[in-house]
């Protein structure tokens, strides 16, 4: 049976409620991805993706990481070129333990320029470890070929130039247009008690995304 909300903000939610599992996935999705880049943004979307993970005004990046894993939870995230997706899997019983973190990093994050400049090289080593990769190059190697230059047919890990005219005003402000309650979507599947959608409000309702 699928649920659907709105919280108060206008964040969507949609619940399928699995009563057998005692777990839970969380996902929350945000419409953003590298075919809304310009080329001088080119990889911005998967570069916020990193960085949300790097601390948040009351967690470190190692907190974040601890929080998840200290009840045997996966926190992770993936950018594509039409979404972002940044998303937890727990046990039920661990329900406001996701959802705190979530929302910190999607409301809190510190986006810090030093961060920023260390995140930049790892992100310029993956770049490396994926044009290495036959396999996988030949996907955006197709999607150049159809798209050309254009956002649909640039990567989204974007470009050793363009990562390095990303500065955190410029991040900053592309969140700001993208990363807004319209604009997002959380999904969960698993199982959860009536409480669930007042705890959703409670930590994602309530507030609002500015950077």
């Amino acid at each position: 049976m699928y649920q659907y909300k709105t919280l108060s903000n206008g964040i969507r939610v949609v619940a399928e409620k699995i009563t057998y599992l005692k777990s839970i996935s969380i996902g929350v999705w945000v419409g953003n991805g590298s075919r809304y880049e310009n080329k001088n943004e080119n990889g911005i979307s998967h570069f916020i993706e990193h960085m949300l993970f790097k601390g948040t005004q009351i967690r470190t990046a190692a907190q974040i990481a601890h929080e998840i894993d200290s009840v045997g939870g996966q926190l992770d995230a993936f950018t594509t070129r039409e979404y972002t997706c940044f998303y937890t899997k727990t046990l039920d019983e661990h329900i406001p333990i996701a959802l705190d973190v979530l929302s910190d990093m999607m409301y809190n994050p510190r986006l810090d320029e030093s961060d920023m400049s260390l995140e930049r090289q790892v992100i310029k080593e993956e770049i490396r470890m994926y044009e290495d990769s036959p396999e996988d190059l030949v996907y955006d190697l197709s999607s150049y070929a159809v798209w050309g230059d254009t956002p649909m047919g640039r990567t989204i890990l974007g470009t050793y130039e363009s990562l390095d005219g990303i500065t955190p005003d410029i991040l900053r402000s592309f969140m700001n247009n993208h990363y807004t309650s319209a604009n997002t979507i959380i999904s969960v599947s698993g199982n959860f008690d009536d409480t669930f959608f007042d705890l959703l409000e409670k930590y994602f309702g309530t507030r609002k995304m500015p950077y």
